[in-house]
């Protein structure tokens, strides 16, 4: 986001995710984030499936997933 972003934005908070048992969350525009285990060569690592990379805990995963949610909501928001 670049700071005119930012700034147009100021005040205007995404709800955060809501996360079940399953380590699923379903957002208001129907997508759906899931946390899931990977078995790497040399260790396991947690990925989510609409994003690249892994990470170390789930509870990493659930944050680069509510990152990404924010990002795409705020993008499409508009002050004119």
């Amino acid at each position: 986001m670049t700071d005119k972003q930012e700034q147009d934005t100021a005040g205007v908070r995404v709800k955060p995710l809501e996360w079940d048992e399953y380590v699923t969350a379903l957002t208001p525009l129907g997508t759906r984030y899931a946390v899931y285990r990977e078995h790497g060569r040399d260790r396991e690592c947690w990925a989510v499936n609409v994003l690249d990379g892994s990470f170390d805990t789930p509870k990493l995963a659930q944050a680069a997933a509510q990152a990404d949610y924010e990002q795409r909501i705020l993008s499409a928001l508009t002050t004119s």
